[in-house]
């Protein structure tokens, strides 16, 4: 019998490792018993270490193309066996030669060449398209090639610096009216800003006007700063860790934000599940964007 204290991950933590949603990995456990999570004190499902490795291997296998109704009552051993006899998964199923040498240059710590290549895709790329077929797939699987023990976190890092460093590169211009105008940043506990530097971006390109904050804000600060910019829109960037707990700590933040606030706004969050909200006095709706793509789609109702 597990002991309660090895549940130890929330379902953020299980999501951001595996690179599959917190809805799917609720089916998975639902419909085909992938997992049994423990409970939390207030009800909340936690995992074990088992069940993270689990995860890492279904998600890694379902994104291979294998159905998950076949292997998710595989013990670990047998969905290792699987892993083993399938080649690693590249930024796209049909791996370039250019693409092929970032994951050479980062095996071998090549930082120069690393910086030099994903540099040359940038230049040569739109906005839109290095996002989309370089940035999101590397972080992704270079990601889960961490939990595999494959590449190291500082070279997870070395790979962030240099996307971050590459995005910044880019010069887009908003809209020259100020209208549509978008604040992004992510609340206090979240120190990665990967995710809203991409958003920013991507806001500029559908040529919607943003006031960039950055990371790690306190509700108090932020709402400082909302009160003078007056922006409609907060883009939110969250990221579960075990330090932050996305479903613990979302809603209490927000409900101090809305305290705060003396301007109505809408608040879109990435990076966490969509939670039932309470009603607000000043934030009139909040969304929850599950992808880059459906952050698209509203900005172009913007």
């Amino acid at each position: 019998m597990t002991n309660k204290c090895s549940y130890k991950y929330n379902i953020g933590v299980i999501s951001n490792s595996c690179g599959v949603k917190p809805p799917t990995l609720r089916v998975w456990e639902k419909r085909y018993a992938a997992f049994t999570p423990g409970r939390s004190e207030t009800g909340l499902r936690l995992y074990s270490e088992a069940d993270l490795k689990k995860a890492n291997l279904l998600g890694f296998l379902t994104r291979k193309g294998m159905s998950i109704s076949e292997i998710a009552s595989l013990e670990l051993l047998e969905l290792e066996s699987l892993r083993e006899g399938i080649a690693p998964v590249s930024i796209k199923k049909n791996e370039s030669a250019v693409t092929a040498k970032l994951y050479e240059f980062l095996e071998h710590y090549d930082l120069d060449s690393l910086f030099q290549e994903i540099r040359h895709l940038r230049m040569k790329m739109g906005v839109r398209e290095f996002i989309f077929d370089v940035v999101l797939p590397l972080i992704r699987e270079v990601g889960y090639f961490v939990q595999q023990q494959r590449y190291t976190v500082t070279q997870e890092h070395i790979v962030s610096t240099l996307l971050r460093e590459q995005l910044s590169q880019y010069e887009v211009s908003p809209k020259s009216d100020g209208t549509g105008q978008v604040i992004l940043a992510t609340p206090d506990g979240n120190t990665h800003e990967l995710s809203i530097l991409i958003a920013n971006l991507l806001c500029r390109n559908n040529r919607v006007s943003t006031k960039y904050l950055g990371a790690a804000h306190p509700a108090d600060s932020l709402a400082c700063a909302i009160n003078y910019i007056k922006s409609p829109i907060l883009i939110l960037g969250t990221l579960s860790s075990e330090f932050w707990e996305y479903e613990k700590e979302i809603t209490p933040y927000l409900q101090n934000l809305d305290d705060l606030i003396k301007v109505k706004i809408t608040v879109y969050i990435g990076g966490g599940q969509a939670l039932k909200m309470p009603v607000f006095q000043n934030i009139k709706t909040v969304k929850f964007l599950e992808s880059f793509e459906e952050l698209e789609q509203e900005l172009e109702n913007l």
